[in-house]
């Protein structure tokens, strides 16, 4: 049956070879069997009724009949193929519905939403058997999958029917996706009453069902894994895209930082709800999310509803801001020219709203940025359907070099993605750590932490006790929200990579032991301030439990901790929700070891130290990152007197090889303009190297200019300037508190730093060599040059 399907649908496909197949056949008839009388009579017949001629008393000759004929047998031939097509394709699908409800050992889809289309698509060449249960309506679309499918297709009111057909406890896993959570909710309590062991994968884009219905049992089975597109979508966004943006000057300094969010839409939730946690950086840099739609109100009471908790996130600010993309204020908004702008994340569910408003900001708003290559905000658009294009954009470098894609429907409900879990293996062996690992290496009757050194046998001991071969059993166990905690955790430790200045790739060392051992030895060799991770990890822990609504609650004894335990999990409420430093001196007992001294107690220094085991066991390398950028942002600092023209001439002719050597260009100087070596490099950066100029006022201007002996040259610099940024007010602080705030300002905003100094102590805050000194301890990278010996030293990644 199944073969005479496949044969009947293939001729309806290619009705020329069906013409000819017909008209070889009455050819060979007209001319060998022709002559036999039965044949003979049934020609006679079809003419007759096909075409009501009487051949006897016709008086026509031997090839008009034989066209006659053809025409008859092609007419009805074509009839025959269209009665009977029907008939064997519902046999045939009876005979499927049997055979494979009862049979099991396949895969089963409900619903054709375009998520289950494009997972479909991604296990077309499986081999699997696989039942798609479906609405009529859209059965049309399973036929270009019948060459290799099993396909039941019915009226999703009837699938309940088919569910009771299916020999569940036998199904590979079964995936879930109509359109509607409700609906997929139905179907998962429906198939759950018969089986809680199923392993199945429900997708559901509401936030607070999903956590309602894991966490109080009605999808508790131990194979549930319950996924989002958005909420997917917004974590494969940040994990391509870094949110500080594509170089180290964010993460590297304390300078503040934002990203765009624009359109109201649930995928603009999710991206909000996973850039505040992802945006918890080492130096604590301010982060700023800019809230963009015409209807700003909806907007910011949609965000407060889904994140009630989200204005006590660590070091985040939100800024709602009223601009409709079809006036032409919204591309000339000051918003885009803002320093430390690293995306802008188009989030309108309409596609081609996405592509306009992106095409329209690279044509107007940054068009100036372009030009002088100086760009460094990314613009990121969503386009869930857009699989050609999306592609392109992301592929043609030369066309869209500014312009990137994400939630691309493909990318999220892959299989190896969604089923086979390549996104949960660093989060499952982040929960065996916490599982295996911290329950020996935490004492909880002190609450202190028995850290055990590393040395050379330690991936021996991993790999004796097992913790070199990670299973997934104590993470099927968990509950919705314990698992995202874990995801939490390994989407995070990328950042940490990055401050480190690492990254992770797939690695081919299949030895674990092997790999854990690369792993640590290029860690241990890059980590410097172990507080500092801590200090990351414990904001971004923070972060995560405002945003799922957790609320702060006076610390208390560990033992009504415990007797209070499930009230404050139902709750939503912990201790722990406290700054850092404050968390650390309420809990003195909980770091005995030595805190001051960096030793590595509690939860926020533990699991950074078992990041190299952690991405071992998922497979993952660590490399040190070869970030280099092609344009860069140099600041001076340097000595208003005493300064030899020599000394110019030598750091300019320095500076001319390290540009050739490292192959960069110099885009913007970043100067106070006092007197001395701050105007003259700022003035022969411009005439060299054509870097636009950036002013950084210490405090009020015209309390500055009197600070200044050259006031003609400061002016006519100042009126070059392409921006200027006071950093500091004589009302806040002295004269030399502005000099020491704008010193660390020109620094944190700089990729290179140029300082000319004679190696003497500052007279006063905010001197040459407290600048200098603030560089080198957060690791800028810097040209000094001796203005006594002209000896030139260089710190370069």
């Amino acid at each position: 049956m199944n073969f005479l399907y496949k044969l009947v649908t293939s001729l309806q496909k290619h009705p020329i070879v069906v013409f000819f197949v017909i008209f070889i056949f009455g050819f060979l008839y007209h001319f060998v069997i022709f002559k036999i009388g039965f044949f003979a009579s049934l020609y006679d017949t079809t003419a007759l009724f096909a075409f009501d001629i009487r051949i006897d008393d016709a008086k026509i000759d031997t090839f008009f009949k034989s066209g006659i004929y053809l025409v008859a047998v092609i007419s009805g031939g074509y009839t025959l193929l269209s009665v009977i097509t029907p008939f064997i394709k519902a046999k045939r699908e009876t005979l499927i519905k049997k055979r494979v409800l009862k049979t099991g050992g396949h895969i089963v889809v409900i619903g054709l939403s375009s998520s289950s289309r494009a997972y479909l698509d991604s296990i077309d060449e499986s081999g699997d058997d696989i039942l798609v249960l479906a609405d009529g309506v859209d059965g049309g679309y399973l036929q270009k999958y019948e060459h290799s499918l099993s396909v039941v297709s019915d009226r999703l009111d009837m699938i309940y029917d088919d569910i009771d057909m299916l020999n569940i406890s036998d199904t590979k896993h079964i995936f879930i996706s109509t359109g509607s959570d409700m609906d997929n909710l139905e179907i998962a309590t429906k198939i759950l009453s018969q089986d809680r062991d199923v392993k199945m994968f429900i997708q559901i884009e509401d936030r607070s069902l999903r956590y309602l219905h894991k966490e109080n049992g009605l999808l508790s089975g131990r194979h549930i894994r319950i996924y989002s597109h958005n909420e997917e979508s917004a974590r494969w966004l940040f994990e391509h895209y870094d949110i500080d943006g594509k170089s180290r000057r964010v993460i590297d300094t304390k300078m503040e930082f934002s990203i765009a969010v624009v359109g109201d839409s649930a995928l603009a939730y999710e991206v909000i709800a996973q850039g505040a946690i992802m945006g918890q950086l080492p130096n604590e840099n301010r982060f700023t999310i800019y809230c963009i739609d015409s209807d700003i109100k909806k907007f910011r009471d949609g965000v407060e509803l889904h994140f009630p908790q989200i204005y006590k996130v660590p070091n985040l600010s939100l800024e709602f801001v009223e601009l409709d993309y079809k006036q032409r204020a919204f591309y000339l908004d000051t918003l885009w020219e803002r320093e430390g702008l690293s995306s802008v994340i188009l989030c309108y569910e309409d596609e081609q709203k996405n592509l306009d408003i992106a095409s329209t900001l690279l044509e107007y708003s940054f068009v100036e940025k372009i030009v002088e290559q100086s760009m460094d905000t990314q613009i990121i658009m969503a386009m869930p359907n857009g699989y050609r294009l999306g592609d392109e954009i992301c592929s043609n470098l030369d066309f869209f070099k500014y312009l990137y894609t994400f939630a691309t429907i493909k990318n999220i409900s892959d299989d190896k993605y969604i089923v086979a879990g390549d996104r949960d293996k660093t989060s499952i062996a982040t929960h065996f750590i916490y599982e295996n690992i911290a329950p020996k290496v935490l004492n909880y009757d002190n609450y202190t932490y028995n850290y055990t050194p590393y040395d050379d046998t330690l991936a021996t001991k991993y790999a004796k006790s097992g913790y070199l071969e990670v299973d997934s059993d104590g993470w099927d166990k968990l509950s919705y929200l314990e698992k995202e905690s874990n995801r939490s955790v390994s989407e995070h430790i990328k950042m940490k990579l990055k401050a480190l200045n690492l990254i992770s790739k797939k690695s081919k060392i299949e030895d674990k032991k092997e790999l854990y051992l690369k792993n640590r030895e290029i860690f241990l060799a890059n980590i410097k301030d172990r507080v500092k991770l801590a200090k990351m990890e414990h904001n971004r822990w923070s972060a995560f439990h405002y945003i799922h609504g957790y609320k702060a609650i006076p610390f208390i004894p560990k033992e009504q901790k415990r007797e209070l335990k499930t009230r404050h999990s139902l709750l939503r409420e912990h201790i722990c929700l406290v700054d850092f430093d404050e968390f650390k001196k309420e809990s003195s007992y909980l770091c005995e070891l030595g805190y001051s001294l960096g030793e590595f107690e509690g939860y926020d220094f533990m699991i950074n130290e078992h990041i190299p085991l952690i991405l071992a066991n998922a497979g993952y390398e660590i490399e040190s990152s070869s970030f280099l950028p092609k344009s860069i942002k140099v600041a001076v600092t340097g000595h208003r007197k005493g300064i030899d023209s020599a000394v110019y001439k030598r750091l300019f002719s320095y500076l001319d090889d390290y540009l050739k050597e490292s192959e960069v260009t110099i885009n913007k100087i970043i100067s106070p303009l006092a007197d001395g070596a701050d105007s003259v490099v700022a003035k022969e950066m411009i005439k060299r190297y054509g870097a636009e100029l950036i002013v950084a006022l210490p405090f009020e201007l015209e309390e500055y200019k009197k600070t200044i002996s050259n006031q003609d040259e400061f002016l006519s610099l100042l009126a070059m300037a392409k921006s200027s940024i006071r950093v500091s007010s004589l009302e806040e602080g002295s004269m030399e508190y502005g000099y020491m705030m704008v010193g660390e300002y020109v620094v944190d905003s700089c990729d290179l730093l140029i300082v000319l100094w004679n190696g003497d102590s500052s007279n006063g805050l905010g001197g040459t060599a407290d600048v200098f000194e603030y560089a080198k301890m957060i690791g800028r990278e810097y040209i000094y040059i001796n203005t006594q010996t002209e000896e030139i030293q260089r710190s370069i990644r």
